[in-house]
């Protein structure tokens, strides 16, 4: 494999000389260059088996793994995977953020698949490198430890917009650095304006018209249009806010996001707090990650990203934890455990989430790992009680339940000796959190109470997962008559 030099602090390799390579794609794609999103494929995946689930725990359902066709059974990239596609040039040297983007220039938005590559760059901070794929067969990597053009120190955010346009957060050398895609490939466009004592995290506005940056040293966030010609960043917060780390934007004029608004979120006190604010810096709402989950150690939040539905998922390093809040910073639940095996993480770091087809990307140690976005439903333990309401015609039935994602959800009665009497699609999606779900017994057999004794609940998220993966659930059911 060759390596070209492709400009100052840049080489490039092809990794996979042609379209039909097939096997090598999925080891690429964990090297943070996941270029296929999950509905331009076909085919299912077994559904995941069926789990007790009671209050409190939580399942493999929240984040799961790419079906074999998609990555060849291969979700975590490792040393040995980067050794083998760049043969030596680097290892991974303290990962650290992450940036997924659809280029203006790869993207149809009409086309109900994906039409070509995710471009994800990840930044291995010990080494002062931007490792990213340039095209669908080709791994890339920018820059070298320094201070001069090209080259970084402890670089710790990344943020990207659909025009090519790439921020870095070069910590050590105290400067945001500003990149251009050229050619399919980074290169060097000059530096943010402004004064920084420790730039950390950096976010853009998908529009691109907008950056943030995080100056944890100065106890502030920075505000900065990219045109307005030799404009210095605007403070946020008159009053500051304690050592800034991580933050992530959302803007109303998003695409692939269904609650539209403009907000903030920011990760602050080393990691204690993570805060939501208005663009003006209003704060609306906030958690401790103390107050999380109290069976973990001194839980710290890290690196955070939102997903199409404005829920916030956020690393924590420590405890080889992510957490998942609503957008009000409700939690939902936190997925995997510190190590290497399935459902665990060794370390994460920086998050990034493919909001169209909910694909997740994360850092870890000395590597990274891929998902989809899943479900998991949370039921009290024993028999599900399921209430009637009504009698005839009108009636309908309604249980409690508690879902970590909106969710479709199929419904299944079973007699006692398992044979299915009737099947139900709710209708409408299930949101996610604590809710009644509920739905007309019209289409359903008038002895139901009657016959089934067991219920299956099926839900799947609405991402196009939804075609490879149900969480699946079985519980008693106990009938009664509600009001």
């Amino acid at each position: 494999m060759g390596s070209p030099d492709c400009g100052r602090g840049h080489t490039r390799t092809r990794v996979c000389p042609s379209a039909g390579c097939g096997l090598l794609r999925p080891l690429l794609l964990l090297l943070l260059l996941f270029s296929e999103a999950s509905a331009a494929l076909p085919g299912r995946s077994a559904a995941l088996g069926a789990q007790e689930n009671t209050v409190g725990a939580v399942g493999p359902g929240t984040l799961v793994y790419p079906p074999f066709n998609h990555t060849y059974g291969i979700h975590k990239a490792r040393t040995s995977h980067l050794k083998l596609f760049l043969g030596g040039r680097t290892v991974f040297a303290d990962p650290q953020g992450l940036a997924a983007v659809k280029l203006a220039q790869d993207d149809n938005p009409e086309l109900k698949v994906d039409d070509f590559q995710l471009t994800v760059l990840g930044l291995n901070a010990g080494r002062g490198e931007i490792i990213y794929n340039s095209s669908m067969q080709t791994l890339a990597m920018y820059g070298t430890h320094g201070e001069g053009e090209g080259q970084f120190d402890r670089p710790r955010g990344v943020a990207a917009d659909v025009d090519g346009n790439v921020y870095v957060a070069d910590t050590g050398n105290r400067r945001v650095v500003r990149l251009a895609w050229r050619e399919r490939q980074l290169a060097w466009a000059g530096t943010v304006p402004g004064a920084f004592a420790e730039p950390w995290g950096v976010a853009v506005a998908p529009p691109g018209d907008e950056l943030f940056v995080s100056d944890r040293t100065a106890n502030q966030v920075f505000r900065w249009r990219p045109d307005q010609a030799g404009g210095d960043p605007v403070a946020m917060f008159p009053a500051g806010l304690p050592r800034p780390t991580a933050l992530a934007v959302l803007d109303s004029g998003e695409r692939w996001l269904r609650h539209k608004e403009d907000a903030l979120f920011v990760v602050h006190d080393d990691g204690a707090r993570l805060s939501k604010f208005d663009l003006q810096g209003h704060a609306l709402a906030s958690t401790a990650a103390a107050e999380r989950d109290s069976l973990r150690a001194a839980p710290r939040f890290a690196y955070l990203a939102p997903d199409y539905f404005g829920n916030v998922y956020v690393t924590d390093t420590g405890n080889g934890t992510i957490y998942k809040f609503k957008g009000d910073l409700t939690f939902l639940t936190s997925y995997g455990s510190q190590g290497e095996g399935d459902y665990q993480l060794d370390e994460p770091r920086g998050i990034a989430i493919w909001k169209r087809f909910g694909q997740v990307f994360v850092a870890e140690r000395e590597g990274a790992q891929y998902f989809f976005v899943g479900t998991d439903v949370r039921l009290p333990e024993g028999a599900l009680a399921v209430q009637i309401h009504g009698a005839g015609a009108s009636r309908r039935y309604s249980f409690e339940a508690f879902f970590t994602e909106p969710s479709e959800l199929k419904l299944t009665f079973l007699a006692p000796d398992s044979t299915v009497i009737d099947t139900l699609t709710v209708p409408a999606t299930i949101e996610s959190g604590p809710g009644e779900v509920s739905w007309s017994g019209e289409a359903l057999a008038a002895d139901l109470p009657q016959r089934a004794s067991r219920i299956v609940l099926e839900p799947r998220p609405t991402y196009s997962s939804r075609k490879r993966f149900a969480r699946r659930v079985e519980r008693p059911i106990d009938w009664s008559t509600g009001s």
